[in-house]
């Protein structure tokens, strides 16, 4: 009886003691418990973007509107071997999300905005009194995340650069 005893608090402290981990994503991506970081990210370029400012010159106070267009296929090579495609038609791309940035003299600003269904989009971003007077050189990427599982995420993207979009006084 003593030894029965003994074996049923053995086995109760042992199974008290022992956790079981529930199968997590990222353990079953990585193979390792805890695992931070397993998730990969694909980004294909497929996104052909371009940008202009509705007006030449701005003030100080003023917010600077940038029409965005998106479209897909882009004309680079969408999985970046450096090969350019001449796409036989282009469609707008609906709901995706364009970011502008900015750099006046030392100072950068930025904006975001989401296509509608023509691929359109304007970015609205307010030029701040601490803005120096010159020229903005501005940057675009545009991106929409098609996959999100949690092994892989897939993305597509593109971008445009304007070293002189518009000036302020």
């Amino acid at each position: 009886m003593k030894r029965t005893a003994r074996l049923a608090i053995v086995f109760a402290v042992l199974t008290s003691t022992i956790t079981i981990l529930p199968a997590a994503p990222a353990l079953a991506c990585s193979g390792r418990a805890g695992a931070r970081g397993a998730n990969e990210t694909y980004r294909l370029e497929t996104f052909e973007v371009t940008m202009k400012s509705v007006r030449k010159t701005y003030e100080r106070g003023q917010s600077a509107r940038i029409n965005m267009t998106v479209v897909r296929p882009g004309k680079s090579d969408p999985l970046g071997q450096g090969i350019p495609i001449e796409p036989p038609q282009q469609w707008p791309a609906e709901g995706v999300t364009v970011g502008v940035g900015l750099r006046i003299g030392d100072v950068f600003l930025a904006g975001f905005a989401t296509t509608g269904a023509d691929g359109k989009a304007v970015v609205e971003i307010p030029i701040r009194s601490y803005v120096p007077r010159g020229r903005a050189l501005a940057i675009a990427q545009a991106v929409k995340r098609q996959v999100d599982s949690p092994c892989a995420t897939v993305e597509e993207f593109g971008y445009t650069q304007s070293p002189s979009l518009f000036k302020v006084n």
